[in-house]
């Protein structure tokens, strides 16, 4: 992992019939963020100070293949987005740009039947 880029390889090898997804979050500070599978963008987002949560399960098959790449792009004090954000959304620009992964987490979602 360098400044600007992440690389995320993951396999569900079925161990655990009982989780219906996986989600990545990744809680980071910066303009955009995007994702690549082999050299391919399938996924960005605009940082708004939410994390951003993705289904891994869409990409299983790829996944199994490639890694998950992802690129950040700095976000600069003169952004004219920032007066959108909430004030402890908007990061501190006293050393210029900030692009900053502060966590990286899988999240499982279980499945279960109830039955009355």
């Amino acid at each position: 992992m360098g400044a600007r880029r992440l690389t995320v390889r993951f396999e569900d090898n079925g161990e655990f019939p009982q989780v219906q997804e996986y989600f990545l979050r990744l809680n980071y500070t910066g303009d955009v963020a995007m994702a690549f599978i082999n050299g391919k963008m399938v996924l960005d987002h605009f940082y708004h100070g939410a994390p951003w949560t993705i289904g891994l399960k869409r990409f299983t098959e790829q996944m199994k293949k490639e890694e998950l790449g992802f690129y950040f792009r700095p976000l600069r004090s003169d952004a004219p987005f920032l007066i959108d954000l909430p004030k402890e959304a908007i990061p501190d620009f006293s050393k210029g740009s900030v692009c900053t992964v502060n966590n990286v987490e899988i999240i499982p979602e279980y499945i279960t039947t109830l039955k009355f």
